[in-house]
């Protein structure tokens, strides 16, 4: 789990810093840098993983995503955060003009693991592992990270595999509902399209009881329905999405078709709760399709998710929202700020650090404190 993040020079994010939580609610307005945060994540966990030339490719250069296209900035990620046992800091400079590391350095459990030295072009790593040491030298097309997960090098290939697992998520609905084949070790696509691949393996897989916490979670949550069916429809293998009426006698099943857009996205969270998804999950907008009236089981189903209390295992939370309905049902402890000025770029703040949050929060609810105030008139501070 990412715990802090600190971000130079990336996009429109100049210099921020930001705690994250099990669950954290990402609010303000278009363009103010909410999902800019989210691809700094997911491009810095992708560097763990890939070289540099496959993760910095067409319009994402580090040229054009470099703060105001300024090729002699460096882009600088700091972030420190868990992986399993171990607590981890990782800091990680790229210079756009060369597409290459500037500077870099891994600490676990507070100790020093991975040190980059220069010499001319050349550069070498020095790697701690317990009490032993290990060096080697690597090309500047990829990050000394990259090189001691491809060594093997433990605990350093559990934490890129924490920090490239995440996923970020637009979910269509009407997309989810479309036939789809069976998928090996299918993970769910940012737009959910491949929903039925991935519920295949959830009511095939080997741990039964997955199938019936998710199914018994979708009943709970929508009592008309009992559970889920997949019919295949052509001869190629393709099945269809169909939900299975709650009632006695002969089962009634109804096609995805014919179910709400709420429907369809309840059973995609769930589905990310029992398959085999990335350690952080990022949901963009989850009230789209949804009824007002869903918003708070929604938000208590992810909520859960982080906790483990639904779902495999746990999973970090990350959600972006326009709703002030929606944040009714949140804390002002897990919500961020976003704000966003030409000079500054993007300022993130703790609604928990809003003026006089404590006394607001006994008389408003926490949207109902964002509609009326916007995201300048909370951190003025509300008039009394």
């Amino acid at each position: 789990m990412i715990q802090h993040l600190h971000i130079q020079n990336f996009k429109c994010l100049r210099d921020v810093k930001v705690d994250l939580g099990p669950f954290t609610v990402f609010i303000g307005p278009n363009d103010s840098g909410k999902t800019s945060l989210v691809e700094a994540v997911q491009l810095l966990g992708r560097t763990t993983v890939h070289q540099l030339k496959q993760v910095f490719v067409g319009n994402r250069t580090l040229d054009n995503l470099v703060w105001n296209k300024e090729s002699g900035r460096n882009i600088h990620w700091q972030v420190a955060g868990t992986s399993g046992s171990h607590t981890y800091e990782y800091s990680l400079a790229l210079t756009p003009a060369t597409t290459s590391t500037g500077a870099e350095d891994l600490r676990v459990d507070a100790r020093k693991a991975i040190e980059v030295k220069k010499s001319g072009e050349a550069l070498s790593a020095q790697v701690s592992k317990g009490d032993s040491t290990a060096s080697f030298d690597f090309s500047p097309d990829s990050t000394a990270l990259y090189y001691a997960v491809r060594k093997k090098f433990e605990p350093f290939v559990q934490i890129a595999d924490s920090l490239s697992a995440t996923m970020k998520y637009s979910l269509d609905p009407q997309a989810m509902r479309s036939p789809f084949g069976s998928v090996p070790g299918a993970v769910l696509s940012e737009t959910g399209d491949n929903l039925i691949a991935v519920l295949e393996q959830v009511l095939t897989g080997r741990d039964a009881s997955a199938r019936t916490k998710l199914e018994y979670s979708l009943h709970q949550a929508i009592p008309t329905i009992q559970g889920i069916y997949l019919p295949t429809v052509d001869g190629n293998g393709k099945k269809a999405l169909e939900f299975t009426l709650s009632g006695k006698g002969e089962p009634v099943t109804i096609p995805a078709d014919l179910a709400s857009d709420g429907v369809i996205l309840l059973t995609a969270y769930l589905a990310l709760a029992y398959s085999n998804t990335p350690e952080i999950i990022c949901i963009e907008e989850p009230e789209d399709g949804l009824h007002h009236s869903r918003l708070k089981m929604v938000i208590d189903l992810l909520r859960k998710m982080s906790t483990g209390e639904v779902g495999n295992r746990k999973r970090q939370i990350i959600i972006t929202t326009h709703s002030p309905l929606l944040l009714n049902y949140t804390e002002p402890e897990e919500v961020r700020i976003f704000r966003r000025s030409v000079e500054k770029g993007t300022e993130i703040t703790p609604m928990s650090k809003v003026p006089d949050i404590e006394r607001l929060k006994n008389d408003y609810a926490t949207g109902e404190l964002w509609f009326l105030l916007g995201e300048e008139g909370l951190l003025k501070g509300a008039p009394a």
